[in-house]
């Protein structure tokens, strides 16, 4: 059996993290948002920007309305998302499941007021995080079966009542996460390494492996740098029974410094005669791979670092609040996220051998609409309810088993109770809807645009969030 140079053979196929990690921001980039850092909050279905929660989570949802706080006030929460989704092939009509179970995305704040006019406090929240996982015999195991990230936003902030009506404040969003990726390698996209006679560009799979024969996982981790970025906000009470607000969270281009671990997957293919390697019938086909010393350095398998940036979007909202009556308050917001800046994701490997992947996403920057309402029963007890109707940040061609997006419904429901001492503890419920979409489980080669050509068959994912928060204020 001949030892054949596979070094520049496999480069096509080393689309593994590049493409799993644009992948995790096409999951961060809507379906890994997340909005909910407040149970309160939750129950209006993120609506307030002109009438924050008493919680302390004005710092994220409108900096400004901190200035209504009194006294020191601690928060802590948890939220719990929970995604039910599938994929449905459209050539063999199979459906499979995502291994679900609930992701918890926990938050702080803390408030003080300085002055009857200054207050200050600082949060920390997770804005994009979530997880998607499938099984390994997903046909989408070669774009990612396993995957997390984690944004965490940590915001120093403080806020200004100008006068009776107007209210301002900002703070400095300092942020930092870590990424999590698996993905499976599949042999017969390899290339057919020089020496064996093949034209160039011929694969594999153009000489009988069969599609979808798993070689190599590839794990990738990574750790970011910190990032700064900003949260400002504006709140003014137009009128006795109408209150106005708006903020702007601005866009943090956070690098992720990491390394990817490539092993070895038994094929369980064994070769005829002939064959494309020379080999005897009856040759493993693992042993021709391990001959091609593509896990060992400097070939392109080998254990490396990386680096690779990815823009978390700026955010716009704005909105209304009217007491309709002296108990019952409706909300209006619009909200805009700029995923436009979200284009491409190129991912440089360490080892020259391994060529620098570039993954073209061409996000669209989405709009939505949050409608809510409150009921006070007396003065300790709340009552809330909410829908958000939202686009989808991917075009059709950018939906993939790591969560691409698709217009949503929300529906909101939430309770809030002031106990003694200066506690109060505040429930939400949120379903969501997701609309089925077509999408992809393969990634286009590096520097290509996705087509829908690409896309073969559908995803239909759902999510349940439950969320808890405990106030004390002193």
């Amino acid at each position: 059996m001949r030892k054949l140079d596979g070094r520049t053979g496999v480069l096509a196929v080393v689309t593994l993290s590049a493409g799993a990690l644009a992948g995790a921001g096409d999951a961060a980039a809507q379906g890994f948002g997340v909005y909910e850092h407040s149970a309160c909050a939750m129950g209006l279905a993120d609506a307030g920007v002109a009438r924050p929660c008493d919680d302390g989570s004005a710092i994220y949802y409108n900096p400004a309305g901190l200035a209504a706080s009194s006294g020191t006030t601690v928060t802590l929460g948890l939220t719990g998302i929970r995604l039910d989704g599938s994929f449905t092939d459209d050539a063999t009509g199979q459906t499979t499941e995502m291994d679900t179970g609930f992701e918890p995305v926990p938050y702080v704040y803390v408030v003080r007021a300085v002055t009857d006019r200054v207050v200050v406090g600082v949060g920390a929240w997770a804005p994009y995080g979530l997880a998607t996982k499938w099984p390994l015999d997903f046909e989408g195991r070669f774009v990612g079966y396993d995957n997390r990230l984690r944004a965490i936003y940590v915001q120093p902030t403080a806020a200004f009542r100008v006068d009776d009506r107007l209210q301002v404040g900002a703070g400095i969003i300092v942020a930092s996460g870590n990424v999590e990726l698996n993905r499976r390698l599949d042999l017969a996209d390899m290339p057919v390494p020089p020496g064996t006679g093949a034209p160039p560009g011929t694969t594999l799979g153009d000489l009988g492996v069969p599609a979808g024969t798993d070689f190599a996982d590839a794990g990738l981790e990574g750790d970011a740098e910190v990032a700064i970025g900003a949260n400002v906000g504006v709140l003014w009470q137009a009128h006795e029974r109408l209150a106005v607000g708006a903020r702007y969270m601005s866009e943090v281009d956070v690098t992720y410094e990491g390394d990817v671990a490539f092993s070895p997957v038994a094929t369980g293919v064994t070769l005829g005669a002939p064959n494309p390697f020379g080999a005897p019938p009856g040759t493993p086909l693992d042993l021709v791979i391990e001959s091609f010393g593509l896990f060992d350095a400097p070939g392109p398998l080998a254990d490396q670092g990386l680096t690779t940036g990815i823009s978390m979007p700026a955010q716009l909202q704005a909105g209304v609040a009217v007491s309709a009556t002296p108990v019952v308050t409706i909300l209006a917001d619009y909200q805009w996220i700029g995923w436009s800046g979200f284009d491409r994701v190129v991912v440089d490997f360490e080892q020259p051998t391994t060529e620098d992947d570039v993954q073209i996403l061409d996000y669209r920057n989405t709009d939505a609409l949050r409608l809510a309402g409150t009921y006070a029963l007396d003065d300790r007890v709340e009552l809330r309810v909410g829908y958000t109707a939202s686009q989808a940040a991917p075009p059709d061609q950018s939906v993939t088993p790591l969560l691409g997006g698709a217009p949503r419904n929300i529906f909101a429901a939430g309770a809030g109770a002031s106990l003694p001492s200066g506690l109060r503890i505040d429930a939400g419920v949120l379903l969501v809807r997701q609309a089925e979409r077509a999408g992809r489980v393969r990634n286009p080669p590096s520097g290509e645009p996705a087509t829908t050509a690409l896309n073969s068959g559908v995803y239909d994912v759902d999510g349940l969030v439950l969320g808890l928060t405990a106030r004390y204020r002193f």
